[in-house]
């Protein structure tokens, strides 16, 4: 079959063709819209067959990426069926007629430094996959047999099940999910957003059993329906020619019929939300923070991505500015600590999420911030929408996309555009998600109008909340106990009429570049260079990568060893949101219009940072440095900011089970972390006089280094870290006084750490091994990295797949510092934590086996994915000065670390035997085995150790991780490996 020109943008473009096909040069025109820094070249047609399908030649890419976006989602789920896109979503993984292995795709892309992913969206799905260049034909030949003939294999269907039900389970603890879910339940039930689109094993097995159903019936009727060309959008990017990839594309999905198959009708059914349904107020509990969630039904906004009204929205909700929504509830009024908002828009219903994390003042009083939010909002409406304000919105995104650096993931890139196919005419493809090329005043004006009282549905949720009598109903999903009322019309009346002068509608952006000359020059050589003496530690790059009118500025501040606790580590913590809360109004007009600062701690020292568009940067350096020293703060200011930070780190349902067991490890393992609940303590009394103190020792004495990137003088790069200690009145600090974050080395043979997971309602374990390697040499490093290539495939598909432990569950070996670990972590509520660690150590048995029998090919094939892996150029401002900082800040000073990697792999001359024999001696029970393992045991299980197994040895147990216990610990002999590393091959 023929590709049809139905529609063909880059008609015009020239390459010259090597035999493969790749790209030796190109010059193209396109017709598709792109930044001016994106040299890539794009083609846009239309199979015969219906398909839809760009094309990207992309000079500079190393590997491949490809997706396919369909355009069916939860929204098409059957009534009865919930979940049943998301479960397909999940079994076309699982073998094809063509490709029948279970696992063999996910295998096949791991061997060729690949991967895949997909999501399930309300009125889409889509696959999204990475490969190099010798695997991509067999890649996407197998993705292919997604569409053509999955075998949606009767066998398959428990497990995937079980792992979409443990994707549910891990959801319900999560606030946002859950109050995402109760809303949605109280739409129309005939509109599509009121359906539940996860799934669970009751909605995909036991309802489906209970009334005769067949579920793989239901499956392949789906697949057939939907799965079907006129509903496919395909992406491929690499470093070939568009004729090339376009008849690549021809080949594999041009034959699959289109017989019966139809575009997505236009919604015709019930809006999700009319006068019966809004004006509705919930009541909730929560084991978090307090939550105000709001939800305004808006005018059909589908299909307008043009005149971008989100963008205007956002605008005037999260402006900080005088007068400003912000500026009242957070700062005058003490009310929020936080406002986020997301217009949602579908084909079915557009609406307007805004939730509001309350302070215990806005919490004790919700129609209080209720009312000072329509005070604003009546304002905005009354004067209507803003010309000028929308004007100065158009024009910074227009400096935005023509300035934006372009994605570098090809994989990543697949899912953007395959999605962006589905949602945006072919020339908008790129430009779609943020460019307003058609203002629409009218249609702003009546999202405006509906974001009223009568036009709202506001859902509290509160700690006070839980077990209350007066929660009369429960959702059925997540069984989130709530009630319901309709709001009063008297109380709906006071809030359409609400007034304060104090609030109004925020101005034009003021800081929009104007002048984008690149006038810096670029250090010479791979390394950066030094700017004046070594001991100022100032390092400069210049405009090396990309020219871009930006510039980035990164600044490290070492404090002295002895200032290393948790106590410095929670003070610092309110430090960083002290000066975050006092200058929120003052710079943001900046970070409006392409600018960004950022100060934080780690452990060991602060970092200063400054980016964006370098016409302004120097105003935004100003503005920033003297408030380090002095924030300005309030006492109400102060009280807030201890309260905020006391109530985030006491909130511990937001997190997931693993996250804290990830926590914990950090706290064992490195040698400046402390637990939360340490750092929740540090300021339980905490005064201003206090802080005052600690400012004034903390800025005593620092050792600074800094990079300076970008577009950016050399002359001017030691400026900033000069400033920054003038200010500070810090004196220099010489780096072997300073501290730096060490990495455990484990004295026994196996740590273990046992606690209960602190979310009481989560029904997670998590179980996190971890295997020393210590500090190694490079040609040592590269031996683990290509191990961990082979162990992540396999530990998924073993641990995940086959044994259905959990739906998160991850087996590498990682970088921690400068030495390197084997981690494999797994989250469910299948096993316990020590059954689990059983599991785990027979997988890692068994995978030895695998690799002594693996074959020469199959090996020679994963060293060089790792060998494509490391060889992937940086190609942004932001990769450059990251990877240069990285060294630069761990004064490793390792700037040729990339290329030191590769000529370990390409002088590598070990066996699969070889690698299995260092797998054995960091896992098997031995002298030479260094364990640490983090059991974190949900609330119904015991904390009581299990029987160890023959031949196991027995663990040195620790409760929970406290300075106390690391220090015990210490006494005991445990160590830390030295901060030094070990870069040359």
């Amino acid at each position: 079959m023929r590709v049809a020109s139905l529609i063909t943008f880059g008609a015009s473009a020239r390459f010259l063709r090597v035999g493969d096909g790749k790209l030796e040069q190109e010059t193209s025109t396109t017709d598709i819209r792109k930044p001016q820094l994106d040299l890539r070249s794009y083609e846009y047609a239309v199979l015969d067959n219906g398909i839809k399908v760009v094309t990207v030649a992309d000079p500079t890419a190393t590997s491949v990426g490809f997706g396919c976006a369909v355009t069916a989602g939860s929204y098409d789920d059957p009534r009865d069926v919930p979940g049943l896109a998301h479960f397909l979503e999940h079994m076309v993984f699982l073998g094809s007629k063509k490709y029948p292995t279970d696992g063999g795709f996910d295998k096949f892309l791991a061997m060729h430094d690949g991967s895949s992913n997909a999501y399930t969206d309300k009125e889409k799905t889509v696959y999204f996959n990475g490969v190099n260049n010798e695997g991509f034909e067999g890649a996407l030949d197998q993705f292919a047999q997604f569409f053509k003939s999955p075998l949606l294999d009767e066998k398959f269907a428990d497990k995937e099940v079980n792992a979409v039900d443990s994707e549910h389970k891990k959801n319900i603890p999560n606030h946002y999910w859950a109050t995402w879910r109760l809303v949605s339940s109280l739409a129309d039930p005939k509109n599509p957003m009121s359906k539940f689109g996860t799934g669970d094993i009751n909605t995909l097995k036991k309802d489906l059993e209970a009334r005769n159903g067949s579920l793989i019936g239901e499956l392949r009727q789906f697949h057939t329906k939907y799965y079907c060309p006129s509903r496919m959008h395909v992406s491929i990017i690499g470093n070939y020619t568009s004729d090339h990839l376009m008849q690549l594309a021809k080949h594999h999905f041009a034959d699959i019929s289109n017989q019966g198959c139809s575009v997505r009708p236009a919604y015709t059914g019930p809006p999700a939300f009319n006068a019966n349904n809004t004006h509705k107020f919930l009541r909730y509990g929560t084991d978090g923070q307090p939550f105000l969630w709001l939800l305004f039904p808006l005018p059909n906004c589908f299909g307008h991505y043009k005149a971008q009204v989100g963008k205007y929205i956002n605008y005037i909700f999260n402006y900080y500015g005088q007068g400003s929504l912000m500026a009242s509830l957070k700062q005058e009024h003490g009310l929020i600590n936080s406002l986020n908002i997301r217009p949602e828009i579908t084909s079915a219903s557009s609406h307007l999420w805004v939730a509001l994390q309350l302070t215990e003042k806005g919490s004790s009083d919700p129609d209080n911030v209720l009312t000072k939010l329509f005070q604003f909002l009546n304002a905005v409406r009354v004067k209507g929408v803003d010309e000028k304000l929308y004007d100065s919105l158009a024009q910074m995104a227009e400096v935005n996309f023509d300035w934006s650096e372009p994605n570098t993931n090809p994989m990543s890139d697949a899912s953007h555009l395959a999605a962006g196919l589905v949602a945006y005419d072919p020339k908008d493809l790129l430009s779609g998600t943020s460019i307003i090329s058609e203002k629409d005043p009218k249609l702003l004006q009546s999202v405006l109008d509906a974001i009223r009282p009568h036009n709202m549905i506001a859902a509290f949720a509160h700690q006070s909340h839980r077990g209350s009598p007066d929660l009369d109903q429960q959702e059925e999903h997540y069984q989130t106990k709530y009630s319901i009322e309709t709001i009063p019309e008297a109380k709906l009346q006071a809030w359409e009429t609400a007034k304060d002068s104090s609030v109004f509608p925020p101005p034009a952006l003021e800081y929009v570049p104007t002048d984008t000359a690149l006038t810096a020059g670029a250090a010479k050589g791979e390394e950066p260079e030094q700017v004046g003496p070594s001991d100022d530690g100032v390092w400069w790059i210049g405009n090396k990568v990309m020219p871009v009118p930006k510039g980035i500025v990164q600044i490290q501040l070492r404090i002295p060893k002895e200032m290393v606790s948790a106590k410095t580590s929670a003070y610092a913590r309110l430090h960083s949101v002290l000066v975050s809360d006092t200058l929120e109004q003052d710079v943001d007009g900046f970070l409006n219009c392409g600018l960004s600062y950022a100060f934080g701690f780690g452990g060991d020292s602060f970092t200063v940072s400054f980016s964006g568009y370098n016409q302004h940067l120097q105003k935004i350096v100003d503005m920033v440095v003297p408030r380090l020293k002095d924030p300005h703060f309030s006492s109400a200011q102060f009280t807030r900011a201890v309260t905020k930070i006391r109530d985030s780190l006491n909130d511990v349902s937001s997190d997931q089970a693993y996250q804290h067991a990830l926590e914990r490890l950090s706290a064992l393992e490195d040698e400046v972390s402390f637990p939360r609940t340490e750092l929740a303590t540090a300021l339980v009394s905490v005064t201003e006089a206090d802080f005052r103190a600690y400012l004034h020792q903390v800025f005593a004495k620092l050792h600074a280094t800094s990079l300076v990137s970008g577009n950016i003088l050399k002359s001017r790069a030691p400026q900033f870290q000069h400033k920054v200690m003038e200010l500070l009145g810090a004196k220099s600090l010489p780096i072997d006084d300073a501290a730096s974050s060490r990495v455990l080395k484990p004295t026994a043979e196996v740590t273990e750490v046992r606690v209960h997971n602190p979310a009481k309602s989560d029904t997670n374990s998590a179980t996190i091994d971890v295997f020393h390697f210590g500090v190694v040499p490079m040609a040592r490093r590269v031996e683990l990295q290509l191990l961990g290539m082979m162990l992540g495939e396999k530990a998924y598909y073993v641990l995940r797949t086959q044994m259905q432990l959990g739906y998160v569950v991850s087996g590498s070996v990682v970088p921690h510092g400068n030495t390197m670990e084997l981690r494999v972590l797994v989250q469910g509520t299948k096993m316990g934590p020590d059954q689990v660690d059983n599991a785990i150590t027979s997988f890692l048995g068994n995978f030895s086996t695998t690799l002594r029998a693996m074959p020469e090919s199959e090996f020679e094939s994963w060293k060089k994915s790792l060998r494509t892996r490391l060889d992937v150029p940086t190609k942004t401002l932001g990769q450059e000065a990251s990877s240069k900082w990285a060294q630069i800040s761990s004064h490793w000073h390792c700037f040729d670390f990339k290329q030191q990697q590769i000529q370990a792999v390409d002088a590598l001359t070990s066996k699969p035997a070889d690698l299995a024999s260092i797998l054995d001696e960091a896992v098997k029970p031995g002298n030479a085995r260094r364990k640490v393992a983090v059991k974190l045991f949900a609330d119904s299980l015991s904390l009581a150790p299990a029987d160890i197994p023959a031949g196991e040895t027995t663990p040195v147990v620790l409760g929970d991780i406290s300075s106390t216990v690391k220090s015990t610990t210490a006494a005991g002999g445990l160590n830390y490996y030295p901060s030094a590393m070990d870069c040359k091959a």
